[in-house]
């Protein structure tokens, strides 16, 4: 069955994070979120879901770049700063995973098991696995990760594997507006390395579901309107997961709880106006017409439809 899957990652990042999910889930084309454990708004997060129905569905956004650990610092000294916040950058990880032998790699397997569990203790079922940053495609990390989300009868964990940009269509956005060429750039790399991870990863799905493609890498913080309505012309059969970060401008609602626990990187993010942009997406009438349109050509078996 052919579908598409809009997952919002970081709620609990920020309070105003958590409104706008929500927003773009009641009354936008939002599919699930992700819950970041480790997030100064988590608290507020669990009750907002708790508290609204529908109940949104929650899978968890496992971070070991940014927040404060679930595992006592003392018990993670390689993962954590002199501040005890989670501080190590992508990089960095995958060679501690890699090359800083079973110590390093125990103290990883205790802050997502203890994150894992954090999760548990909130009484929401775990709908899906994914990471902040997606640390979680880290080979070794990506192992004790997928052994957690089996443990704790979790059916599916995200596969990070974006499909290369059709080039024709980006040069046309180009030459209307350079500035995209400038967005996508530094994600390009990333893409690449990341869909070499899910090669490898894939021998440790064992039975976990996975989407077959992901969008929102090459895309990351970008994921405006026009970017959404090119992306659902495009996309093909199969399910595919759209991957989002919706937010409301600071001067709304600038709210965080201890914004000193997360990465500086995270904190200029929460503060793009971008956020909105995404938000206005999600919950924009055409792009819930054309994703509509889109599903009921898959259902009826005519998944070109029309030219567009």
């Amino acid at each position: 069955m052919s579908r598409l899957v809009l997952t919002a990652d970081d709620l609990g990042i920020a309070v105003s994070t958590n409104e706008a999910i929500w927003r773009a889930f009641h009354e936008g084309v939002l599919t699930r979120c992700s819950l970041m454990v480790v997030g100064p708004a988590r608290d507020h997060a669990v009750d907002l879901v708790r508290s609204r129905e529908p109940q949104i569905p929650v899978g968890l956004h496992l971070s070991l770049t940014s927040g404060r650990p679930i595992s006592h610092p003392e018990t993670i000294p390689d993962l954590v700063d002199s501040q005890g916040r989670l501080s190590r950058g992508f990089g960095t990880l995958w060679r501690l995973s890699a090359w800083g032998g079973a110590n390093v790699r125990g103290q990883i397997e205790r802050e997502v098991a203890a994150q894992f569990a954090a999760f548990a203790n909130t009484g929401l079922p775990l709908a899906h696995v994914d990471g902040h940053r997606h640390v979680h495609m880290i080979p070794r990390v990506f192992e004790i990760v997928a052994d957690q989300t089996r443990a704790h009868r979790c059916p599916e964990i995200r596969l990070s594997r974006e499909p290369l940009p059709r080039w024709s269509r980006r040069c046309r956005e180009w030459g209307t507006d350079p500035r995209r060429f400038l967005d996508l750039l530094p994600n390009l790399p990333k893409q690449g390395l990341l869909s070499w991870f899910a090669g490898r990863a894939r021998r440790h799905l064992r039975g976990l579901a996975t989407a077959d493609r992901v969008y929102g890498i090459v895309d990351s913080g970008c994921m405006t309107r026009e970017r959404l309505l090119a992306l659902i012309a495009d996309c093909p059969e199969g399910v595919s997961e759209f991957i989002v970060h919706p937010g409301l401008n600071p001067p709304e609602c600038p709210e965080m709880l201890d914004p000193g626990m997360l990465d500086p990187g995270d904190c200029r993010f929460l503060h793009s106006p971008r956020r909105e942009d995404e938000l206005q997406a999600l919950i924009d009438p055409e792009v819930r017409s054309r994703l509509c349109a889109w599903q009921a050509r898959r259902d009826a078996g005519n998944p070109a439809g029309p030219a567009s």
